[in-house]
């Protein structure tokens, strides 16, 4: 048996599967071994090299784990889905980046809407500033005039629009996009 064969004896199940792993996320990305190596050392292994990253690949080497956990960083996965062979770990990873993202989304959305039903209200108010203050229009220079039509006109349709109706309004074409509209059927 030679020492790459005895080596690669001595390597455990999970070992393997992460070898496995980064030559196929690597290929996947269009890397070069060198082009890892030079990834790994701006991680700060400046000791890596592309023989390095053949050997860890080919699972004729161990990786220690600074190394796993650079790789783990390169490639966005965690150690653990990384030596997960039924890419359960993985889906896990990804369900808990979309949960993540989507209440991230929905507290950005939350104070979207919140500052916008506050605007809504200052926008009702200077509705009743323009009445009140510029209703002798014909006072002003053409310039003035359409500026304040144009604010009154705005400033009337900010007021009108219904948050949860345009909610609904997104929602409803993200179904339809998507096919699960009873109209796309």
């Amino acid at each position: 048996m030679t020492d790459e064969e005895q080596s690669e004896a001595k390597l455990t199940r999970e070992e393997r599967s992460f070898a496995a792993e980064v030559r196929r996320l690597r290929e996947e990305n269009s890397w070069s071994q060198a082009d890892l190596s030079d990834l790994l050392k701006k991680q700060g292994l400046t000791y890596v090299n592309k023989t390095m990253v053949s050997r860890i690949e080919n699972a004729t080497r161990p990786v220690r784990m600074i190394e796993a956990q650079a790789l783990s960083r390169i490639f966005r996965r965690t150690v653990s889905a990384m030596t997960n062979p039924d890419g359960r770990e993985y889906l896990l990873t990804q369900i808990d980046r979309n949960h993540s993202r989507g209440r991230k989304a929905f507290v950005a959305f939350k104070d979207a809407t919140e500052a916008f039903v506050r605007l809504q209200t200052a926008a009702g108010e200077d509705l009743s500033l323009i009445a009140r203050d510029f209703r002798d229009r014909d006072s002003f220079d053409a310039e003035a005039q359409h500026t304040i039509e144009h604010l009154d006109r705005n400033l009337r349709t900010l007021t009108e629009i219904d948050p949860s109706v345009v909610a609904a309004e997104i929602v409803e074409a993200e179904e339809h996009r998507r096919g699960k509209h009873p109209e796309a059927s």
